[in-house]
Formats: C-alpha cells, structure tokens, sequence
C-alpha cells in the first residue's frame, strides 16, 4: 500500500476520511465539501451582460449575469479525497514552487489510502485515507525538506 503526504491547514476540519475533500491551495471552505468561488469571490456575481441599444438611440443597461463558475451560488464543490503527493519530497517541491509554507500554520501527515480515479486542480493524487494509518509528522521529520526545497527554488 503506498504512503501519501499532505499539508494541511490547522483552519480546516481534522484530517480524516470523512473530511477528505480538496479544493485549490488557499481556497476558504464554507462547509466540508464546499468553498467560496474563487471567481466571484463567493457573491454569486458575474457583473453585467452587453447594454444594447434601441432603434430610437435609447441605452438599455446589460442584466446582471451569474457567475459562470459557480452559477451564482458563491461556492463550488470540493472534490473527493485530499490532495497529496507520494514522497516528502514531492510535497516539499510542490509547495516551494508555489512559495511554500508557514509552518506555524499547517501540519504534515502521512498516510496509506484509496486513490481516487481522478486529479487535483494541479494533477496531484487525490486520497481518501485509511484513518488507522494517519501520523501527523513532527516538524523535525519534514520541516528540513521544505526547507532545502525552498532554497532550490530560490536559486533556481
């Protein structure tokens, strides 16, 4: 069975089965499985149609448009299972090409699980852990890696 690693937010629900859905890095969930639009903002707004005009010159205003992305809702539906990577350090290089991490504000867990016949928004695996197997790794076991990761980046 293979191992899988994730960040996650210490703002989220607990790292488990039931909870396991994902949504973009930074996403802010309203509910287990949802999130506030990040196009709209979570307003349901998609501004405003074309103005069109009369045949006797007179402005009629474009009507309000949902947003596309969450037909006006303000949320999206997260997808099953969380978003990992299969080593420490894929996670490590995931996160430092996208700025990395504040360790103050996450931890990292490894566990064995269900991989879902599908991707993340970034191709990454999505999993559904067994939760008899999750361990939240000190930072001392991952910390390290970010780091070197992040100085790779840096100099790249």
């Amino acid at each position: 069975m293979n191992t899988y690693y994730r960040v996650h937010r210490r703002d989220l629900p607990a790292l488990c089965a039931e909870n396991a859905y994902s949504a973009e890095w930074g996403m802010n969930f309203v509910s287990v499985s949802e999130f506030r639009c990040g196009n709209c903002g979570g307003t349901g707004d998609g501004g405003y149609g074309p103005d069109t005009w009369t045949d006797d010159d007179k402005l009629i205003p474009g009507e309000a448009m949902p947003c596309e992305a969450c037909c006006g809702s303000g949320t999206e539906e997260a997808q099953r299972g969380y978003s990992c990577c299969e080593s420490l350090a894929q996670l490590a290089d995931y996160f430092a090409a996208r700025g990395g991490v504040s360790p103050e504000l996450v931890d990292v867990y490894a566990f064995a699980g269900q991989e879902m016949n599908f991707s993340g928004a970034d191709g990454e695996a999505l999993v559904i852990p067994d939760d008899t197997t999750i361990r939240k790794l000190e930072p001392a076991e991952w910390l390290p890696a970010f780091q070197t990761a992040e100085a790779a980046e840096v100099g790249a």
